[in-house]
């Protein structure tokens, strides 16, 4: 039938689906047997593939900005694993500047956020943003929350990689909360970045070290942590903060500013207190409160009990 052989075995593949028939004749001397057996084949039914988002890269030119330059941002390293990009949006300060794969701007002394968002041919989007920082305004002081602007330049370009900070980070008291720092690339090949957190509040960051690998001429956007602990020996003031940046072939420390201030609601300040307390000593405090009020409550009780026999 759908299978023919003249072995023990019969292989056959069928590249339809449907019921098919086989039959079996074994011969021994003069003796004949028949048998008959069907295979149902099923339809295969494949599976439907998960699309995967696009990665978008922003690439930009020159390294070293000052007001006035022509900056050109590039997304043409941006790609989709499993198809193609279909579009592209840039934005300046969340306003949409360019729908190209690269634009060019001349920018004006100030603080700039790039946003680049790819579309891909099955409609899944992703975005990546950059902070620029154009001969910005940088303060520095550690007791008084006053500040004293100095006009500063952008470092130089022959740096194999940098940190972008903003010119400070503001943090609640009794608080976690998540900063932003820009990693650049500005070599042509992949960069292994290491950062170490240094500095009287160290602790306060979880972790106090990360490793990063970026793209050659790229940038990446990462988020770091931040425990402000409810001590009554943290004032509102500004704080300063270490980022040893190490790299193969370079080394160098960038400073930073967190500048803390009174979180508006008490309760979610208590709430954060009491996360931050120890399991044992929390534990411990709940077990010396219960036996206090057992204490009282007993007190209470005996002077019930007394004045209830005295009555009798």
């Amino acid at each position: 039938g759908d299978c023919t052989g003249f072995s023990s075995t019969c292989q056959k593949t069928f590249s339809q689906p449907g019921n098919y028939s086989v039959t079996l004749k074994v011969t021994s001397g003069n003796e004949v047997k028949f048998t008959t057996c069907s295979v149902n084949i099923l339809q295969q039914i494949s599976q439907p593939s998960i699309n995967q988002p696009p990665v978008a890269i922003i690439a930009f030119t020159p390294d070293r900005i000052l007001p006035g330059t022509i900056v050109t941002f590039d997304a043409r390293r941006s790609y989709d694993p499993d198809g193609y990009i279909t579009s592209y949006a840039w934005y300046i300060n969340n306003e949409l500047t360019s729908n190209n794969i690269s634009f060019s701007r001349a920018l004006a002394s100030g603080a700039y956020r790039i946003k680049l968002t790819v579309t891909d041919n099955q409609g899944a989007t992703t975005s990546k943003e950059i902070l620029i920082y154009v001969g910005r305004n940088v303060y520095r002081t550690k007791t008084v929350i006053s500040h004293v602007p100095t006009k500063i330049r952008p470092d130089s370009s022959t740096r194999l990689v940098d940190v972008l900070l903003d010119s400070s980070y503001k943090v609640k008291k009794c608080s976690s909360q998540n900063i932003k720092f820009t990693l650049v690339n500005n070599t042509s090949v992949n960069r292994q970045i290491n950062i170490e957190i240094n500095g009287e509040i160290k602790n306060w960051f979880e972790p106090t070290n990360k490793s990063f690998v970026i793209l050659p001429n790229s940038t990446e956007l990462i988020t770091w942590k931040i425990n402000v602990p409810c001590s009554c020996s943290i004032d509102e003031k500004i704080y300063e903060f270490v980022l040893k940046v190490s790299t193969p072939g370079e080394k160098f420390e960038k400073k930073g500013i967190l500048e803390v201030t009174a979180n508006s609601n008490p309760f979610q300040a208590f709430l954060n207190f009491i996360k931050s307390i120890p399991l044992w000593a929390l534990l411990g405090w709940l077990l010396l409160l219960l036996i206090l009020i057992l204490v009282v409550i007993s007190y209470f009780l005996f002077r019930y009990l007394r004045k209830k026999l005295k009555y009798v």
